[in-house]
């Protein structure tokens, strides 16, 4: 269950979807049936993060990049990264509402 908590404050740190592929990756709604990351195939029950551009990436991939760069593997837009250190206290109650 930690894990699983670990998992939702990533994806609530850095807004990716998380989805489970059920079906065939073809018929998925998403650019590409590849990980831009690691460069393989999406197969069934992996796990996917879909950033609000609708890239996906293997969850894995997505985190370890995504604590690095907080852009979009395959188009550099920007993603909602984990709160500047310098916002004042006020900032970060507020946030937290």
């Amino acid at each position: 269950i930690h894990s699983k908590l670990r998992h939702q404050a990533q994806s609530e740190r850095f807004g990716y979807r998380e989805v489970v592929l059920k079906g065939d990756p073809k018929k998925l709604n998403l650019h590409g049936q590849t990980c831009a990351v690691c460069l393989e195939d999406f197969k069934v029950k992996d796990e996917l993060g879909v950033l609000p551009c609708q890239h996906a990436f293997h969850r894995k991939c997505l985190v370890k990049w995504l604590e690095v760069r907080c852009v979009c593997p395959m188009c550099n837009k920007p993603i909602a990264g984990p709160p500047e250190q310098h916002h004042s206290i006020g900032t970060l109650l507020d946030e937290l509402v």
